[in-house]
């Protein structure tokens, strides 16, 4: 990545940690554990899977991927600008919510963790990241496009947890 690269890449995710954990502040036990139904995931449901994921993709753009002859300038653009396509698709089963976490406070703090760790590896990266491929749930891409992905999929998940918190029942406290 190039230098102005980095530092847009970083202030995208800097931004992006602030939204969620902000879309988390102040949630009280049964606000982090309301469901709107009973196969909907709870706030906390959302962060566990936000925690998790973001290690996972960190993984993908830093292990779990093959190098290619030449970089391959896909669709990361497109991410940044419109978001990830909708999915009709499920989460896959090792990013579902297994109440790996006792509280939203420590679900927020592993994302928290998690995002740093992936704001410190782009900081100091200087390979392109179009010049590495990974098998991705939504299939194969760069790591380039799985880190534009990492950028969109908490701001997505934060605007599911505000209408969560916007709906009838949600609790008081």
């Amino acid at each position: 990545m190039v230098a102005a690269e980095r530092v847009a890449y970083v202030e995208r995710l800097r931004s992006g940690r602030t939204a969620f954990l902000d879309a988390l502040a102040g949630l009280s036990p049964s606000q982090a554990t309301f469901r709107t139904a009973p196969e909907a995931w709870s706030i906390l449901d959302i962060a566990e899977h936000i925690a998790i994921t973001e290690h996972g993709m960190y993984q993908f753009i830093t292990k779990y991927f093959e190098p290619l002859e030449t970089p391959v300038f896909g669709r990361e653009q497109e991410i940044l600008t419109h978001g990830i396509p909708p999915r009709p698709l499920a989460a896959p089963e090792r990013a579902q919510p297994k109440g790996r976490y006792g509280s939203i406070d420590e679900a927020a703090g592993q994302f928290a963790a998690n995002r740093d760790r992936t704001i410190r590896f782009v900081e100091g990266c200087e390979e392109d990241l179009r010049a590495r491929a990974a098998n991705h749930p939504l299939g194969r891409m760069t790591c380039q496009e799985c880190l534009a992905i990492m950028i969109d999929h908490p701001l997505r998940h934060a605007e599911q947890i505000r209408k969560i918190r916007a709906s009838p029942g949600f609790p008081a406290l």
